[in-house]
C-alpha cells in the first residue's frame, strides 16, 4: 500500500497551535525583510547606477579639462619664449652664420637663453626636457647640455611640428617612464619666416600624477576606477597595466569625439582571451582635438577620455545593503517565531497591521511601521522594522545629498560647472522655443591673489563666500550663478532683446559694483576688483556655429566671454566688457 503524500498543508495539519504561530510569524518577518531588501537594493541600485554614472562623467570631464588646460599651459609657455627676441637672435645668428656663435654679444644672448630653460625646468618639474633648434633640426640650446649638437629628431620630434605646438607620435609600447608627450614650436623671425624652433618633453607619469589627483577614490581612499586615454587611431595611450597601444572601439570613444560628454553602461572586452566581455559604467569626455573649439597648442592629440567601473562594483553597497536587510530579517524571524510559540494569542492582530504597513510601503506610500505596544516581542518587532525603514530612508537622504552636492561648489554653494551645465540646458532651451537670448558673463577678482597671499587662504575663502552671497543679492529671479573655480564666476542671464539688452548689462554692472565694494573679514578691511567679460547667446555665434548643440554653442559663448574677460585683464581691469563691442579706455560702448 503507497505511503500518504506529505504536503506543506498536511505537516501544518499536525503541528500544535504555538507551533504554527511562531513559524507563521517567522515567516511572515522574513518575507517582509525580503520584501524591503528587494525593493529598497533595487532603488538603491538604480540611484546608485546615476549617482556613480554622474560622477564618472563628471570625472572624465574633470580630467579632460585639466588635461586639456595643463597641456595649453605649456604650449603658451613655449610660444612666449618663442617670440622672445633675445632667441630669435641666437637662432636666426647661428642658423646663418654657425661659426660666430661664442661672439659676445650673442654669448650673451645665449646665456640669457640657456638661463630660461633652466628656470622653466626648475618652476615646472614637469619637464624632462627643453631645448632650442635650427630650422635643420640641430639643437643648440638645451636643459641636456649633453643634447647640444643632436638632431632633435633623436629625442621624437619632427618636421611636422614646424605648423605648430603639436604633440608629436611616440612609441606607444614602450613603458610609461619613457615614454614623452612633445610639444614643438617653431620660432619665426618679424616677417613670420621659420628660423628654428623650440621643443619640449613631458614624461607620462606627470599624466598619471594629473589623473591620481582627479579621478574620485572610493570612500576608503582606494582608486578603483580605470581611466583610459584612447587617441585619434582608436589605440589606447594611457591605461590600466598591459593595455597600451591596444585598439578600443568602444561606443563611448565615439561618443565623447562627438562632444556628448555623460555616462552609460556598456559591454568591454576582456583582456583574458578565455572571458567574455563586462559591463561597465563608463563616464566619457573629449580632452582636445581639432577644430575652433580646440586650445591653441593641442590640436594633435585628439584624447576620448574614459573613466569606468565594473558594474558589479558599483553596485556592490546596494547589494550588500539588500543582504544585510535579509539577513536582519532572518535573524528578526528567528526571534520572533519563540516569541509567537510562546505568546501565540498575542501575535495575530499586531502582526497584521504590520503587515498592511509593509505592504503600503510596497506600493510606495508614504507611512511608517506602527508602534505596536503591548507584548515585549511584538513592540520590539515593530520597533525594529521601523528603525531599519529609518536608517534606510536616512542613507537614501544621504544618497540625495551627495547627488545635491556634486552640482554645487563645496565652498560657496553656488552652482558648479556641471549644475550650471544642466540648469543652462533648461535655459537655452527655454531661450531658443521663445527666439530670445542668454547673456553669459565672465568674471573674476582683481587682486585676489594678493590676499590670499597676505592674509591667508581661510581669509581668502571666507571672502569668495561673501562675493557669492553679494552676487546671489544683485541678479534676478532665473538667473543663473556659478563658480568655475578659483576666483572665477559665470552670471547667467536671460536677455530678451540680445545683446542689446540692457537690462542684463545693467545686472552685470550692479553685480561687479557690489563685489568691488569693502569686506569686513576677520576684523580686516579687504578690497577686491572686479572685472566681467560677457558674450550673448546665439547673437554671438557665427552661422555654422548655430546648428551646433546648445551646450556646445554655450561653451563657444564661453570662451567668446572669457576672450573678453583677458582682454579687459590685459588693458587695465576693473571693467565690464561685451565681445564684439568697440570700447573706451573707461570700458563703455563707442557710440
Amino acid at each position: 500500500m503507497a505511503a500518504p503524500r506529505r504536503t506543506p498543508t498536511a505537516w501544518l495539519s499536525r503541528r500544535s497551535l504555538r507551533e504554527r504561530i511562531g513559524f507563521g510569524l517567522a515567516l511572515l518577518v522574513f518575507l517582509v525583510a525580503i520584501l524591503l531588501g528587494g525593493l529598497i537594493g533595487k532603488a538603491s541600485e538604480l540611484q546608485a547606477r546615476n549617482r556613480i554614472g554622474q560622477s564618472l562623467a563628471i570625472d572624465a570631464q574633470r580630467l579632460a579639462e585639466r588635461l586639456t588646460t595643463e597641456l595649453a599651459t605649456r604650449a603658451r609657455e613655449l610660444t612666449l619664449l618663442s617670440r622672445m627676441e633675445s632667441l630669435r637672435t641666437v637662432v636666426s645668428t647661428i642658423s646663418i652664420a654657425p661659426s660666430i656663435a661664442g661672439s659676445g654679444a650673442l654669448s650673451v644672448a645665449t646665456a640669457q637663453t640657456q638661463a630660461l630653460l633652466d628656470e622653466l625646468k626648475r618652476s615646472y618639474p614637469a619637464y624632462a626636457w627643453i631645448g632650442v633648434a635650427t630650422p635643420a633640426g640641430r639643437v643648440i640650446i638645451a636643459t641636456d647640455a649633453a643634447s647640444v649638437g643632436t638632431l632633435i629628431s633623436a629625442r621624437g620630434a619632427n618636421r611636422d611640428g614646424m605648423r605648430g605646438p603639436l604633440p608629436l607620435p611616440g612609441a606607444q609600447a614602450l613603458p610609461e617612464d619613457v615614454r614623452m608627450i612633445d610639444l614643438l614650436q617653431p620660432i619665426r623671425d618679424a616677417d613670420g619666416s621659420v628660423i628654428g624652433s623650440i621643443a619640449a618633453q613631458l614624461p607620462w607619469s606627470w599624466v598619471r600624477g594629473i589623473e591620481t589627483a582627479t579621478i574620485t577614490a572610493d570612500d576608503d581612499g582606494v582608486l578603483r576606477r580605470e581611466t583610459f586615454l584612447v587617441g585619434a587611431r582608436d589605440n589606447v595611450v594611457l591605461g590600466p597595466p598591459g593595455t597600451a597601444g591596444l585598439l578600443l572601439n568602444a561606443p563611448s570613444v565615439a561618443r565623447a569625439r562627438a562632444g556628448l560628454t555623460g555616462w552609460q553602461v556598456e559591454p568591454w572586452p576582456s583582456l583574458n582571451p578565455r572571458m567574455g566581455p563586462r559591463s561597465y559604467l563608463t563616464g566619457a569626455a573629449f580632452a582636445v582635438g581639432d577644430g575652433p573649439g580646440a586650445n591653441v597648442g593641442v590640436q594633435g592629440l585628439r584624447w576620448s577620455v574614459l573613466v569606468r567601473e565594473a558594474e558589479e562594483q558599483a553596485f556592490a553597497p546596494a547589494t550588500v545593503l539588500r543582504e544585510t536587510i535579509w539577513g536582519v530579517g532572518l535573524l528578526v524571524a528567528a526571534v520572533f517565531a519563540l516569541a509567537g510559540w510562546m505568546l501565540a494569542g498575542m501575535v495575530t492582530s499586531p502582526l497584521a497591521r504590520i503587515a498592511v504597513a509593509a505592504e503600503r510601503l510596497r506600493q510606495g506610500d508614504d507611512i511608517e511601521i506602527p508602534r505596536i505596544r503591548g507584548a515585549t516581542e511584538i513592540d520590539s518587532l515593530s520597533t525594529s522594522l521601523r528603525a531599519l525603514v529609518a536608517t534606510l530612508t536616512r542613507k537614501q537622504e544621504a544618497l540625495d545629498e551627495m547627488e545635491e552636492l556634486a552640482l554645487h561648489d563645496p565652498l560657496t554653494r553656488l552652482l558648479n560647472r556641471h549644475g550650471l551645465r544642466l540648469h543652462l540646458d533648461a535655459m537655452l532651451s527655454q531661450a531658443k522655443a521663445t527666439g530670445s537670448s542668454v547673456m553669459l558673463f565672465v568674471g573674476d577678482l582683481d587682486g585676489f591673489k594678493a590676499v590670499n597671499d597676505t592674509m591667508g587662504h581661510q581669509t581668502g575663502d571666507q571672502l569668495l563666500c561673501l562675493v557669492a552671497a553679494r552676487l546671489k543679492q544683485m541678479v534676478r529671479r532665473g538667473d543663473l550663478v556659478a563658480r568655475l573655480g578659483g576666483d572665477e564666476f559665470v552670471l547667467a542671464l536671460p536677455a530678451p532683446a540680445g545683446s542689446q539688452d540692457m537690462a542684463a548689462v545693467a545686472v552685470a554692472q550692479r553685480a561687479q559694483a557690489a563685489v568691488m565694494a569693502p569686506y569686513q573679514v576677520g576684523g580686516s578691511v579687504v578690497k577686491v576688483g572686479c572685472s566681467l567679460g560677457g558674450a550673448c547667446w546665439p547673437d554671438h555665434l557665427s552661422a555654422t556655429e548655430r546648428d551646433v548643440g546648445l551646450m556646445e554653442g554655450f561653451e563657444r559663448v564661453l570662451a567668446h566671454a572669457d576672450s573678453v574677460l583677458y582682454d579687459i585683464k590685459r588693458t587695465g581691469k576693473g571693467r565690464v566688457d561685451l565681445f564684439g563691442a568697440p570700447r573706451s579706455r573707461a570700458g563703455e560702448r563707442v557710440p
